[in-house]
């Protein structure tokens, strides 16, 4: 498969980011999937894999090229594993998935369309200077480098996301454990802090020749200031002297205009379809 790690990629061309925006998401599923319990398996059609969590993002059918003959018997194949271990579960069409009707074929058996995000990316080299963005000067930012921390970035995370701290799981704590942490390894986090009180995360994932930014939230009571937009900054600018040059990511309709105001530049819509048990 082509989303072996190949080495950074060095120009910015739209073909070239989306196919590596893609193959960075699908780096970074079989990551979290490589975890005990878990399983990818890379089919000749598109590529499985399941975490057993449940979040259906980490629950993924992937790199779709099915054939429009077949395609009630390729959905349905597809779907066996995630229906034999009730798991919610995504698909993630990009635009290189075949047939380009695969949703309205999703819709008919019974997988729900859960919207589109932009897949947006940005030469590291154009990313501006923290002088250049309005941000709290008293924020410091620090790499998750310990459990301690670890545990401040989950619960900090889920309360960025306005889940309630006391709801999250204590399987998906075990999981973001079993990641593990360090500069060394693809996926790492980031903490953003005023006056030591934890305020912000951000993940990275290298892999495909890209940065893949993920995890960017803020606490409600500290949007609007600036946090999310300089704590990428610093998440990405980290990886630069390991010669990664283009950032990128799916942006959430609350922070596209933030993405587009460092400069990343849209290059193409991803669309979701969604399964849940019906015991969820």
């Amino acid at each position: 498969m082509d989303f072996v790690e190949n080495g950074p990629l060095q120009y910015f061309s739209y073909p070239a980011v989306i196919t590596a925006m893609e193959n960075n998401l699908i780096a970074y599923i079989n990551y979290c999937s490589s975890l005990p319990g878990a399983q990818v398996e890379v089919m000749p059609r598109h590529i499985t894999a399941i975490t057993g969590m449940a979040q259906p993002s980490l629950n993924a059918i992937i790199h779709v090229r099915f054939t429009p003959q077949q395609i009630k018997q390729q959905i349905a194949s597809a779907m066996e594993p995630f229906q034999a271990r009730q798991i919610p579960m995504l698909w993630w069409l990009f635009p290189g998935t075949q047939p380009l009707d695969l949703g309205a074929a999703l819709i008919e058996q019974g997988i729900q369309y859960a919207g589109a995000t932009p897949g947006m990316a940005i030469p590291l080299a154009e990313l501006p200077a923290f002088p250049d963005i309005t941000y709290p000067h008293t924020m410091t930012v620090e790499e998750v480098q310990d459990e301690e921390t670890l545990y401040e970035w989950i619960h900090t995370s889920a309360l960025s996301f306005e889940e309630k701290d006391s709801a999250i799981d204590p399987d998906y704590i075990a999981f973001e454990r079993r990641l593990g942490w360090g500069q060394q390894r693809p996926y790492r986090r980031f903490l953003a802090r005023i006056a030591g009180v934890a305020i912000g995360t951000v993940a990275l994932f290298t892999g495909a020749g890209v940065v893949g930014l993920y995890s960017v939230g803020t606490l409600p009571a500290m949007r609007r200031r600036g946090v999310a937009s300089a704590l990428s900054i610093a998440a990405l600018q980290a990886v630069q002297t390991q010669g990664y040059q283009i950032g990128v990511l799916q942006a959430s309709h609350q922070g596209y205009s933030m993405y587009n105001r460092l400069g990343f530049r849209e290059c193409c819509r991803i669309h979701n379809y969604i399964w849940t048990p019906a015991h969820i």
